[in-house]
């Protein structure tokens, strides 16, 4: 087996969950590759990771991050940095894997070979050990299973409330919040389908976001309860990181086997970890908080 790709580190969970804060802690380990920015912009280089050397080597560190929670220098969308960059995934499984839940694909063995060869130089370019890399939206447990079978998942959830509110905020999501955006075989009915058109006449987006929230989470638990997933997956609650951030980033890295290092220490001192999306006297709305947390919860059918 490729020492490169030896138990690779896999964070995964709905938009807006916290994973990037949460991955970008664990990112910080020195012995840790990651899909990049520039892998976003140079989707079919693999030498392109030859960069990180230039920010990251034995006489300085450049941690470029996102602005999420903390201020970030002027040059940090220069700085080589985590990124889910989805044009890379599109281009390297040739499949559309930006929206698709990939519930029932397996990848052939050849385009696995590919995939895995390219996932090592991207380990070996960038002078690291372990490959790390963060998706959101659908897991695509069992496809990702079928490349890195001896992967370490980690599933981050937050609660369905304040999850959907965020994701109904920002930015990117406001052109997508009128149909669903996700999609797979058999994923939803005619009946799901005709009442996101409903929703989207109305102008009822959390009723769709909810819809997927509930899609993704509920195709989690059915692949991460199959025999050949779940004794490689560890779920955290977003809610837990922010009550004791210090301790949870220890349980990730027991779990994946990696010993904390002083990168993540400096991250801790330099980063304050607090909850942006606080409730006030309701989520989303006082009429519509009910439903929507019943339809994230239970669904519609």
């Amino acid at each position: 087996m490729d020492n490169h790709l030896k138990q690779p580190i896999i964070f995964l969970g709905f938009g807006r969950c916290g994973s990037t804060i949460v991955s970008e802690v664990i990112f910080q380990h020195h012995k840790l590759a990651w899909v990049s920015n520039y892998q976003q912009k140079f989707p079919s280089s693999s030498k392109i990771n030859l960069l990180r050397n230039l920010f990251d080597n034995q006489f300085w560190r450049y941690n470029g991050q996102k602005d999420q929670l903390n201020e970030v220098p002027l040059f940090n969308k220069y700085i080589f940095k985590p990124a889910e960059s989805y044009r890379f995934w599109n281009s390297i499984t040739e499949r559309e894997f930006a929206r698709g839940f990939l519930n029932r694909k397996e990848e052939e063995n050849q385009k696995r070979e590919q995939i895995r060869s390219f996932f090592s130089d991207m380990v070996k370019y960038q002078n690291r050990e372990r490959l790390g890399f963060k998706i959101t939206g659908p897991a695509r447990l069992g496809y990702l299973h079928s490349i890195f079978p001896n992967a370490a998942f980690i599933f981050i959830k937050r609660k369905p409330l304040p999850n959907i509110r965020s994701m109904l905020k920002v930015g990117f999501y406001q052109d997508r919040k009128d149909k669903l955006w996700w999609y797979g075989d058999g994923i939803y009915s005619q009946y799901e389908k005709e009442k996101v058109k409903h929703w989207a006449k109305d102008d009822q987006p959390a009723f769709i976001a909810a819809l997927q929230y509930h899609k993704v989470h509920a195709l989690f638990e059915k692949e991460a309860h199959e025999q050949t997933h779940h004794q490689q997956i560890l779920e955290v609650w977003y809610e837990d990181f922010i009550q004791q951030p210090q301790e949870i980033i220890a349980r990730i890295l027991q779990d994946v086997h990696l010993k904390r290092d002083a990168n993540i220490d400096a991250y801790f001192a330099n980063n304050a970890i607090y909850n942006r999306n606080k409730k006030e006297t309701y989520y989303i709305s006082p009429d519509l908080d009910d439903k929507i947390l019943d339809i994230a919860v239970n669904g519609i059918e």
